[in-house]
Order: structure tokens, then C-alpha cells, then sequence
């Protein structure tokens, strides 16, 4: 029971995280969706200050992307299908208006939430790995105790050979 209410607990910290993360990445796609070839690559996440940097670029690029497709997008369609292409590029053009600066807007805590939450989870991995990396030593000594003064020259001899053996 205890396990559940602490996971019920972390869900609830953890749901702005990715509602906003979320957020920020739909509105980012959207102009994808509907042909938008001037979309760019997001940043990639792996610990706060990469959050906090996607999260200046994010804001930065989504507002001028999005006025400067508001323009670009018709004359992009009326060199590609004329006067047609004129008035799918101002519908693009309008979505880029509206889109990319949203997603820059919700970008600001969905992408530096999402640095702080991966930041947490380097750390809890690596002390997980430090946690078992000890588990193995204790092991070894223990086993190493079990064995006789012969044995363990013999291994620290073999240990030996090989350390020369590698250099």
C-alpha cells in the first residue's frame, strides 16, 4: 500500500512535467502535420541545462519562425502552385502564427521541467549503479575470505600476469 501511495504521489509531481512537455511538443507538430516543411529539429533533453537551453531556443525560434512564416509560407506556395499555392501558404502561414510561438510559450516549463525531471533521473540511476558496483565489491571480499592463503596468492599471482600481460 505504501509503494502505491508514494507512486500515486510521484505521478502527481511528475503529471505538469509532462502535460506541459507535452503541450509544448504537440503545438511544435502541428505545423508538421499539415506541410510545414520549415519545422525545425527539437532539441534533445538529458539534463537541466539542456532543458533550460531547448527551453530559450524553443521561445527564441518559435516566435520568429512563427512571424516570419506568417510571410514566408504564401510566397513559398505561389512559387510551388500559383494562386492556389498563395492561399494554402496563407493558412499555413496563419497556423505558423499561431502554432510555433505556442509552442514556444509552453515550451518555457515543458522543456526546463523536462531537464529538472531528466537531471533527477541521472542522478537516481547513478546512484543505483554506485548502490550495486558496492554489492559486488562486498561480495567479492566476502568470497575472497573464504579462501585459503594459497588460493588467494595464486589468484594475485594470475592478476599479476595478466596486468603485465595487457600493458
Amino acid at each position: 500500500m505504501a509503494k502505491g501511495i508514494g507512486q500515486m504521489a510521484f505521478g502527481r509531481l511528475i503529471m505538469p512535467v509532462t502535460f506541459t512537455h507535452g503541450l509544448a511538443r504537440g503545438f511544435h507538430n502541428i505545423p508538421a502535420m499539415y506541410g510545414d516543411e520549415t519545422v525545425r529539429d527539437p532539441e534533445k533533453i538529458i539534463d537541466f541545462k539542456s532543458g533550460l537551453a531547448a527551453a530559450r531556443k524553443g521561445f527564441g525560434y518559435g516566435l520568429y519562425d512563427g512571424v516570419t512564416g506568417f510571410f514566408i509560407q504564401p510566397v513559398m506556395g505561389a512559387k510551388e502552385d500559383g494562386a492556389v499555392g498563395f492561399c494554402k501558404g496563407v493558412g499555413k502561414g496563419i497556423g505558423c502564427l499561431v502554432c510555433k510561438p505556442a509552442a514556444g510559450a509552453c515550451g518555457i516549463p515543458g522543456y526546463a521541467f523536462m531537464g529538472i525531471y531528466k537531471q533527477v533521473q541521472k542522478f537516481n540511476n547513478a546512484s543505483a549503479d554506485n548502490r550495486i558496483l558496492a554489492g559486488r565489491m562486498a561480495q567479492g571480499q566476502d568470497e575472497c575470505a573464504m579462501l585459503s592463503e594459497l588460493e588467494q596468492a595464486d589468484i594475485e599471482r594470475r592478476w599479476k600476469e595478466y596486468d603485465v600481460a595487457e600493458k
